[in-house]
C-alpha cells in the first residue's frame, strides 16, 4: 500500500513517514539505474532508518553521473555502498563524534551557497551538554504540547549534529537543513541552550526539511537565483525560494509558539519569550508572505503549501 502524502501547512506524522518513505524509495530506484549504468549489481538498502551520510554520499554519486565520470562514479558507488555497511548513528551527536570524513561530506553539501559560508566546528564540551538537554526537553514539550509536530519531527529527523561556528566569519549561525544530508539536522550548540531556544531550533530547521520532502530539493518558486529581495530572516537580499523557505519556516515556528503557550507547561519567563517569539514570526510571516506576493511565481506544490500556511496564519 503507498502512502499518501497531503501537501498541508499541519504537522503531521503520517505525512513526515509518508515524505521519508518517498525519498527511500526514490533513493532506492536512483541506485539501481546508476549501477545498471555501470554494469553492477544494486546496493541493497537495509532496513529501518537510513544514516544522513547515505543520501549524502548518493549526492557525491548523482554529480558523478552528471559529470559523464565513470570512474568518478564507480567510486562514489563504492562509498555508498560502504556507508550501507555501517549502522545508523546516535540521534544526538557532536560535529566532534564524526570521522573526519564524514565531517568533510557533510561540510561539503552544507555549504553549496558561497555567499553563505558556515565555518563548522565542534561545540565546546558545556555548551554541546546544554544543548543535548535542551533538546531532549524540547521534544518531551512538544509531545506534550503538539504531539502532531513531534511525531512530524521524528519522521523527518534521524539524526541532529550539534556544532559551533558562524556565517561568512561575522553571522550568527543558528542551523542548518540540507536536502543532500536528508534526515539530519545541524544545530548551533551555543544558540539551543534551554528548552525554548530547542523548540525554535526544532520547528524551524524541521520545516525546511518538510519543504525538501514535498518538492526533492527543487525549488518551490519559478523565479531564478539571481532575482534577489528583502527576506524576512536574513539581513541580505535571498531568492525568492530562500524567501519562500523562511515565509514558510516562520508560519510553523508561529504553530510551535502557539502550541506551547497554549499546553500551560511553561514558566512565566519561558511564556514571556515563547509570546516574543509568537509576535517576530507571525511579524516575519507577513513580511515575507507580502514580498511573495508581490514577486513571486510560485509552483503548483509552492502555491498550494503556502495558501494553506497563510489560512492558518489567518486562523491563528
Amino acid at each position: 500500500m503507498t502512502d499518501i502524502i497531503t501537501a498541508s501547512f499541519a504537522p503531521s506524522g503520517a505525512n513526515g513517514a509518508a515524505l521519508s518513505a518517498r525519498l527511500r524509495g526514490e533513493l532506492t530506484h536512483s541506485l539501481a539505474t546508476i549501477a545498471a549504468g555501470l554494469g553492477r549489481s544494486p546496493p541493497v538498502l537495509p532496513p529501518g532508518r537510513l544514516s544522513a551520510a547515505v543520501y549524502a554520499r548518493y549526492f557525491d554519486l548523482l554529480h558523478a553521473v552528471i559529470a559523464d565520470d565513470p570512474e568518478a562514479a564507480g567510486r562514489a558507488l563504492d562509498a555508498v555502498e560502504q556507508v550501507l555497511l555501517q549502522p545508523p548513528p546516535a540521534f544526538l551527536r557532536r560535529w566532534s563524534d564524526l570521522a573526519s570524513d564524514e565531517a568533510a561530506l557533510f561540510d561539503r553539501h552544507i555549504n553549496v551557497d558561497p555567499t553563505t559560508r558556515v565555518a563548522l566546528e565542534a561545540p565546546a564540551p558545556g555548551s554541546a551538554g546544554q544543548a543535548r538537554d535542551a533538546i531532549g526537553a524540547a521534544l518531551s514539550l512538544l509531545e506534550a504540547a503538539a504531539p502532531e509536530l513531534a511525531a512530524e519531527i521524528r519522521a523527518l529527523i534521524g539524526e541532529i549534529v550539534l556544532v559551533a561556528g558562524g556565517v561568512n566569519e561575522n553571522s550568527l549561525f543558528d542551523g542548518a537543513t540540507a536536502f543532500a544530508c536528508w534526515g539530519a539536522l545541524f544545530l548551533n550548540a551555543d544558540e539551543h541552550g534551554d528548552r525554548i531556544e530547542a523548540v525554535d531550533g526544532l520547528a524551524h530547521e524541521s520545516a525546511h526539511a518538510l519543504l525538501f520532502g514535498h518538492t526533492l530539493g527543487h525549488p518551490l518558486v519559478e523565479n531564478g537565483p539571481d532575482e534577489r529581495h528583502a527576506s524576512p530572516l536574513r539581513a541580505d537580499p535571498r531568492p525568492l525560494d530562500g524567501i519562500y523557505h523562511a515565509t514558510f519556516v516562520s508560519a510553523r515556528m508561529h504553530h510551535a509558539h502557539g502550541r506551547i503557550l497554549a499546553s500551560g507547561l511553561l514558566s512565566a519567563e519561558e511564556a514571556a519569550r515563547a509570546r516574543d517569539g509568537l509576535a517576530s514570526s507571525r511579524a516575519a510571516f507577513a513580511d515575507g508572505h507580502a514580498t511573495l506576493q508581490r514577486h513571486a511565481r510560485m509552483t503548483p506544490i509552492g502555491e498550494k503549501l503556502m495558501a494553506d500556511a497563510a489560512a492558518a496564519m489567518a486562523a491563528a
